[in-house]
């Protein structure tokens, strides 16, 4: 079983399921499309009763799954090369350019120390190789109290936050 962590808390039971495009049956009732589906399929499932969320991996772009924002519940980046920077952009864009609240999670070949760099992206999930240790990845989590920047949490740089 391969370790979630969401909202900073690790999480044992994880009803979401990716389901590919061409499998056989009817997908699951947490499935996570690819985009591939939703580009060929999206407006026919719109208004599905199933939680629906979408799977992205390198080389997709996230304009096709605009349309879509309001019905997704997760939208999951799978990494192929934890070096691919792509992800990092396209969740700080779902947050700040297109105002997305629900789950943006990272799974594949992400490695513990990336995370907190992918919470400042905006990413708010993590499922780590089944050899990671999840703990590990909590304390990297929150290795930095005060960041400099703007990120996709904290959208004032520190010189324009006032001390109160």
């Amino acid at each position: 079983m391969q370790p979630l962590i969401k909202n900073g808390l690790l999480v044992e039971n994880d009803p979401w399921a990716v389901f590919e495009a061409g499998e056989d049956g009817a997908f699951p009732e947490y499935a996570l499309l690819p985009l591939s589906f939703w580009v060929s399929q999206g407006d026919e499932i719109r208004d599905s009763v199933f939680k629906l969320g979408a799977v992205l991996r390198a080389g997709d772009e996230i304009d096709a799954l605009i349309p879509y924002l309001p019905q997704l519940k997760v939208i999951a980046f799978e990494f192929e090369k934890f070096a691919d920077g792509r992800a990092f952009s396209f969740a700080r864009q779902l947050r700040s350019e297109h105002a997305f609240t629900g789950e943006i999670r990272a799974f594949g070949d992400i490695l513990p120390d990336q995370v907190n760099y992918l919470q400042r992206s905006g990413f708010d999930a993590f499922v780590l190789r089944s050899e990671q240790e999840a703990e590990t990845a909590l304390a990297l989590g929150n290795t930095f109290s005060v960041q400099y920047q703007s990120d996709a949490v904290q959208s004032q740089p520190l010189f324009r936050r006032r001390v109160s």
